[in-house]
């Protein structure tokens, strides 16, 4: 079966047009720095968890295709 990061995709996306358009209304003053720090964090923590869990599904699937001796998932 093929492993289809399509929706992972979309969400990464979706996520830097949040990033950039928060970005954006600091530069035009309608928010405030901390309120700009408060969502970089928020972003970095979510980007940290999505590539953790990334990596997470990539080492089961190579635990699971080798336990299995054959190509049960591919990516």
């Amino acid at each position: 079966k093929k492993i289809n990061s399509l929706e992972q995709l979309s969400y990464s996306i979706q996520d830097k047009k949040n990033y950039a358009s928060a970005v954006e209304s600091f530069k035009s003053g309608s928010l405030s720095l901390s309120d700009l720090i408060v969502i970089l964090g928020s972003f970095k923590d979510n980007r940290l968890k999505v590539l953790d869990q990334h990596q997470n599904l990539i080492k089961s699937i190579e635990n699971l295709n080798y336990l299995g001796n054959k190509t049960v998932f591919s990516f």
